[in-house]
């Protein structure tokens, strides 16, 4: 269960408001200008910054006169982290949001993402399986394989607990590798 300020997430429009769930197939309306999505993120996420929202249109390079359905994979995932970081919603839910970006745009969306939680520290929570890309991001770590949650801690205490002696500290790939594999019973 999520909560939000000690509310259920997702019950009403307050807590609703207050997350953005980015990344999944039904964050934008793919068939109406890109603008129009903007315009109904900006009427449901109090926090909303449209000057913002257009200077990151620019760096992440995102053609505005188009559809959603129109963008390419990397374009629309450059899309959608654009409505994560100009909403400034407290929770940010991102799920692969990251896919198919190239790399100068991948690391312009990571330094703003950084950017913006050492600003106002939301609660980041980031999905993928690309892990050795985002690990020096990560302060907290859940694996869930085959639907259960088979770890949690702190990257460095799960890297730390899966690391061979004399081997140094382990990546959170080859933990993440340890912990999946020691499950296939």
């Amino acid at each position: 269960s999520l909560t939000v300020a000690g509310r259920p997430a997702f019950d009403d429009g307050v807590t609703m408001s207050a997350a953005a769930l980015l990344g999944g197939p039904r964050s934008l309306l793919e068939d109406i200008p890109i603008r129009r999505s903007l315009e109904l993120w900006a009427a449901t996420r109090p926090g909303w910054d449209g000057q913002e929202a257009a200077r990151l249109m620019e760096v992440f390079e995102v053609p505005l006169r188009t559809r959603p359905s129109r963008l390419s994979l990397g374009q629309r995932s450059a899309l959608e982290a654009v409505v994560a970081l100009a909403c400034h919603c407290p929770v940010l839910l991102l799920d692969e949001i990251h896919l198919g970006m190239d790399v100068v745009v991948r690391r312009r969306f990571w330094d703003e993402l950084l950017a913006t939680y050492l600003r106002e520290r939301p609660t980041v929570v980031i999905s993928s399986h690309q892990v050795d890309e985002i690990e020096d991001l990560l302060e907290d770590v859940v694996v869930l394989h085959r639907g259960r949650l088979v770890a949690a801690g702190t990257a460095d205490e799960l890297r730390a607990a899966h690391s061979r002696p004399g081997q140094g500290l382990a990546s959170l790939s080859e933990t993440l590798i340890d912990i999946t594999e020691g499950d296939l019973s």
